[in-house]
C-alpha cells in the first residue's frame, strides 16, 4: 500500500506526492518485487522485476503497462522469472540483464534473433547500461571471462574484447558519463585490484581512471546503490552510510573527492538505505529507499530534498 491505498509493488504519484489513484496495477507471485521501470515515448511502462503474474494474467519477470497502470496484452513478454536490469534503446528494443545472462527483445516483447546474447545457467547481470554507440555495459557474475566482473558487450550481444574485462566483486549501478567515462556504484572495496571504497571511474576504453579520487572515505559508505550525475558534473550517491549519516544521501565533486557543501545540515534519514534518486528540472533531488525516518520523525521510504540536501 502507498498512505493506506492498495497498490502492490508499483504505485503513481502526483507532482505533489499525493497518490494517482487512477494508476492500478497489481503484481504477483511469491515475493513480487520491481526491479527496473522505463518509460516509452507513447506513455506505456515497462516493469521488469521478479513476479509471476500482473491482474491475474501469467507474465514472468516482466510485463508493459498502459499508461492508466492496466495490462498490454498485445506485449509477449519473457519467460526469465527474474530480471534485475533493464535498458530501453532508442528503437524501442528492451536489453534485459536476468540470471540466465544478457538477452534483447523486439519493441513487441518478442526474442530479437539478432541479439547473440552472453547466456549462461549460471550466470547473473546484477547491472547494466547502454552506451551512445550501442554497445552494453554490464556487471555480472559466474561468466567464464570473470567471475565478478564488469565489461562490455557489442551492440549484437557479443563480448566486446577490445574492452578490459574490470575484476570487481559487485556492482549495483553502472552510469556513463558524456564524456564517455563510466561511474560504478556497488558494496566493493577495490576495483582492479585498486582500493576504491563503492565508487569508482572508468576511463572510455575501460581502463582504471586513477583521476578521480576516493571521495567516499570520508563518508563511511558501506554500499552504494543510486548514482545521478548532475548537470555541473557533481555526482549526487545513495545507499548505506555510517553513523552518524544514516542513509543519507552524499554529494561528490566531478574529481571524486566530497563535498561537505551537500552535507552540513543534511536530512537525517535513519535505518534502511537510499535505493533509488531522481533529480527534478529544479535541482530538487526525490530519494526513495527503505530508511525508517526523516529528520526523527514520521515513516520514510520517500523524500523530496532541496538542492542543498536539506528535507523540502
Amino acid at each position: 500500500s502507498v498512505n493506506g491505498s492498495p497498490h502492490n509493488c508499483i504505485a503513481r504519484l502526483n507532482p505533489d506526492g499525493t497518490v494517482d489513484n487512477s494508476f492500478a496495477a497489481n503484481l504477483e507471485g511469491g515475493r513480487p518485487w520491481v526491479w527496473g521501470l522505463a518509460l516509452q515515448s507513447d506513455g506505456k511502462v515497462l516493469v521488469a522485476g521478479e513476479f509471476t503474474a500482473v491482474d491475474g494474467s501469467a507474465r514472468n519477470g516482466l510485463a508493459r503497462l498502459n499508461p492508466d497502470g492496466s495490462l498490454d496484452s498485445s506485449f509477449v513478454g519473457t519467460s526469465a522469472a527474474i530480471i534485475e536490469s533493464m535498458a530501453l534503446q532508442s528503437d524501442g528494443k528492451i536489453v534485459l540483464g536476468s540470471y540466465q545472462g544478457l538477452a534483447r527483445l523486439n519493441p513487441d516483447g518478442s526474442p530479437d534473433p539478432s541479439f547473440v546474447g552472453l547466456s549462461n545457467p549460471q550466470g547473473r547481470v546484477f547491472a547494466l547500461a547502454l552506451q551512445q554507440d550501442g554497445k552494453i555495459l554490464f556487471s555480472g557474475e559466474n561468466f567464464p571471462f570473470g567471475v565478478f566482473c564488469c565489461a562490455r558487450a557489442n551492440s549484437d550481444g557479443t563480448l566486446d574484447t577490445s574492452f578490459p574485462v574490470t575484476d570487481v566483486a559487485w556492482v549495483n549501478i553502472i552510469l556513463p558519463q558524456s564524456d564517455g567515462k563510466i561511474l560504478l556504484g556497488g558494496p566493493f572495496a577495490s576495483v582492479g585490484g585498486v582500493p576504491r571504497t563503492t565508487v569508482a571511474r572508468l576511463n572510455a576504453d575501460g581502463s582504471f581512471d586513477t583521476s578521480f579520487l576516493d571521495g567516499l572515505q570520508s563518508a563511511w559508505a558501506s554500499e552504494v546503490r543510486a548514482l545521478v550525475l548532475r548537470a555541473d558534473g557533481k555526482i549526487l550517491v545513495g545507499g548505506n552510510f555510517a553513523a552518524p549519516r544514516g542513509s543519507s544521501p552524499v554529494r561528490l565533486n566531478a574529481d571524486g573527492s566530497f563535498d561537505p557543501a551537500f552535507s552540513n545540515g543534511p536530512v537525517g534519514l535513519q535505518g534502511g538505505s537510499v535505493l533509488a534518486i531522481v533529480v527534478q528540472s529544479d535541482g530538487k533531488p526525490i530519494i526513495g529507499g527503505t530508511f525508517f525516518t526523516i529528520d526523527g520523525t514520521g515513516d520514510g521510504k520517500l523524500a523530496r530534498l532541496q538542492s542543498d540536501g536539506s528535507l523540502d
